[in-house]
Parts: structure tokens; C-alpha cells; sequence
């Protein structure tokens, strides 16, 4: 992954995430790389990315369906 910073870019490996799905079923996840389900009756999770060195957290919430 590519983050700026400034006007740096900063690279960063998956490695360095503790990456999860708050819904098991919801699809799969490959690094940074999250396959959703074909199954219509999950109707969505929350990303969660835990920066391992810092310990911080970033979550993201997705929905599945028609908007």
C-alpha cells in the first residue's frame, strides 16, 4: 500500500496489519484485499485495520445491496 504524506509517499506492507471482518461470512479476506460474499442475506460488515507497530485502529463500515 501507497499512503502520502505530505508530499512523501510512504510505503507500507500488509505485514505491518492485524486486518479482520466484524461478520465471518460477509467474505474473504487477503491482506488488503476483501472478496465480498455472493450470498444475499449478510448485509455487510466492518473492516477493521490495526496498525501492529502503533497499535492504533482504523475501522470501516460496508454495506451490501442496493443503495
Amino acid at each position: 500500500m501507497i499512503a502520502t504524506l505530505g508530499e512523501e509517499n510512504v510505503y507500507l506492507d500488509a505485514s505491518v496489519f492485524e486486518i479482520t471482518s466484524s461478520e465471518e461470512t460477509a467474505g474473504t479476506l487477503d491482506g488488503f484485499t476483501f472478496v465480498a460474499t455472493t450470498d444475499e442475506n449478510v448485509k455487510g460488515t466492518v473492516i477493521t485495520a490495526k496498525y501492529l507497530p502503533l497499535g492504533t485502529t482504523l475501522t470501516y463500515e460496508i454495506s451490501f445491496g442496493k443503495g
